[in-house]
C-alpha cells in the first residue's frame, strides 16, 4: 500500500484544478465481483475464501492504491499487497512470496520531529497555524517535516507472529521469523529468528552456507509443485536437487502476476 497521507506542507492545487481521485473506489459487493475475484485468483480470506467475505449488495472500499499478485490471500475484509502464495490476517502490509503473517501486524504511526523544541504538531501541521489565527491573531510559520517514512519491507519466506510492530522503513528479509509480541526497529539479516522489544536476533534458522545457497537458489520464484517430490527437511538436497532441475530446464518460474482490484473494477464499471 501507499504512505498515509503527506505532510501538511503540500502545495495547495490551484482553484479551477479538478478534484483528485479518491482513494477508495467502491463497489457494491455481489456474486459477479466474487466471480471477477475468483478468475483472478485472489483470496479474501483465509484459508483461500472468497464467497461470504461480504454481504452482497453491501458497498466495498476498495484502496486504489491495492497492487497484489495471483494466488495470495487477503484478511479478512481487509487488503495487503501480497506475492504469490502469502497470506496475511493483518491488513495494509507489503510483503513477496510465501509469506505467513499472523493477526494484528501493526506498522508504526507517524513521526514526531525530535531535534526542534517541541517534539508538538504546532510546527508543522496547518490545522495549528488555523488555529493561531483564529483565537490569538498570529499563525506560526510551518516548517517541513516528513511524518511518514516508507512502509517496512518484507521479503519472501517470512513469517511473522502475532501482536508485532514494525517500524516504518526497515527490511526483513528473505527467510526471517518474527516472534509474537516482538517490536522491531531495525533490519533483520535473511533467515534470522528475531524476538523481543526491542526484537534482537536468537539465532539463525541455517548455517552461513545453507543460507547462501538458499539465497541463491530463490526458490520462491517456482510453483510450488515444481519441486513436490523434493524432500523439504534435507536442505542441502533440496538446494542441490531444484538447482540442477533449473539449470536443466526442467522447472520454470512463475512470471510475475500482479493485479489491481480497485482499478480493474472501476474500469469494468465505467466501461
Amino acid at each position: 500500500m501507499t504512505d498515509q497521507p503527506g505532510d501538511a506542507l503540500a502545495t495547495p492545487a490551484p482553484a479551477d484544478a479538478p478534484p483528485a481521485p479518491s482513494p477508495f473506489v467502491t463497489v457494491t459487493w455481489s456474486p459477479e465481483i466474487e466471480a471477477w475475484f475468483r478468475q483472478r485468483k485472489v483470496f479474501l480470506a483465509h484459508p483461500m475464501r472468497i464467497e461470504g467475505v461480504f454481504r452482497h449488495g453491501a458497498p466495498v472500499r476498495l484502496p486504489r492504491a491495492w497492487r497484489t499478485e495471483a494466488y495470495s490471500t487477503m484478511p479478512a475484509r481487509g487488503t495487503a499487497s501480497l506475492g504469490a502464495f502469502s497470506y496475511s490476517h493483518s491488513p495494509g502490509l507489503v510483503a513477496g512470496r510465501y509469506c505467513s503473517l499472523a493477526a494484528r501486524i501493526a506498522v508504526s504511526a507517524d513521526e514526531h520531529p525530535m531535534d526542534r523544541v517541541s517534539t508538538h504538531l504546532f510546527s508543522y501541521r496547518a490545522v495549528f497555524q488555523s488555529l493561531g489565527e483564529a483565537e490569538f491573531g498570529r499563525s506560526y510559520p510551518l516548517r517541513p517535516f516528513r511524518r511518514f517514512g516508507p512502509l517496512p519491507i518484507i521479503g519472501h519466506d517470512v513469517w511473522i507472529g502475532q501482536d508485532v510492530l514494525l517500524k516504518r522503513g526497515i527490511t526483513i528479509g528473505h527467510g526471517a521469523v518474527i516472534g509474537a509480541r516482538s517490536v522491531v526497529t531495525r533490519d533483520v539479516p535473511p533467515y534470522a529468528i528475531v524476538a523481543g522489544s526491542p526484537a534482537r536476533i536468537k539465532r539463525y534458522r541455517f548455517e552461513d552456507t545453507v543460507i547462501e545457497g538458499l539465497l541463491r537458489l530463490a526458490w520462491w520464484r517456482f510453483r510450488f509443485t515444481d519441486f513436490a517430490d523434493l524432500d523439504p527437511e534435507d536442505i542441502t538436497g533440496f538446494i542441490d536437487q531444484l538447482s540442477a532441475r533449473i539449470e536443466a530446464g526442467e522447472a520454470q518460474e512463475l512470471p510475475e502476476n500482479w493485479i489491481e482490484p480497485a482499478i480493474e473494477l472501476e474500469a469494468l464499471a465505467t466501461g
